[in-house]
């Protein structure tokens, strides 16, 4: 297909990296305007070309452009290797950005922990300060109320001996007056 074709073709630049080549934006018979696309079959690698986006299909209208010459035979057989290759290191390179991820959401996570674990031993420092300060007050209690046994034993022995007393002064009454 040449410039000068009556398929509506129209001069403009492509956004390739060869930025002084002129393409032509091309509409197919069939009415679609047809993008760049670069071919990676083993035969022509990174060979870019217009087509109709029906080629290879029963309602393909012919319109095929190649935009790039054919490369060397040499280039042919090169190019296909070095794309494995490059494919090979772009996985290597994907599943290193995963683990990376992983390991990066590891470490957040792993931090998490070792905050909560900082406010753990944090509380539990805190408890064990509470801990003490109850045992403390525990044992004053008991002192107090052994103390308080102590004195209300006391003061019933107390209260036994004034009953005592008292007893023993009704009787005595009671014996003098004769009531008893």
């Amino acid at each position: 297909m040449s410039k000068g074709s009556n398929y509506g073709c129209r001069s403009s630049s492509s956004t390739s990296s060869d930025a002084h080549s002129t393409f032509y934006t091309i509409n197919c018979k069939c009415g679609f305007r047809l993008p760049v696309i670069t071919s990676w079959t083993p035969d022509n690698p990174g060979r870019r070309y217009q087509a109709c986006p029906n080629y290879g299909k029963s309602t393909y209208c012919g319109v095929f452009k190649w935009l790039d010459p054919e490369i060397c035979g040499r280039s042919k057989m090169i190019i296909p290797g070095l794309l494995r290759r490059v494919n090979k290191l772009e996985a290597e390179l994907a599943c290193f950005k995963e683990k990376e991820e992983i390991l990066n959401q590891v470490e957040g996570e792993v931090a998490c922990y070792k905050e909560k674990e900082e406010k753990l031993n944090k509380l539990e420092g805190e408890l064990a300060k509470e801990r003490r300060i109850i045992q403390k007050r525990a044992k004053k209690l008991e002192g107090l109320i052994a103390m308080y046994n102590k004195r209300m034993k006391l003061e019933v022995g107390v209260f036994m001996v004034i009953l005592l007393f008292i007893a023993i002064y009704v009787m005595k009454i009671g014996i003098e007056r004769g009531y008893m």
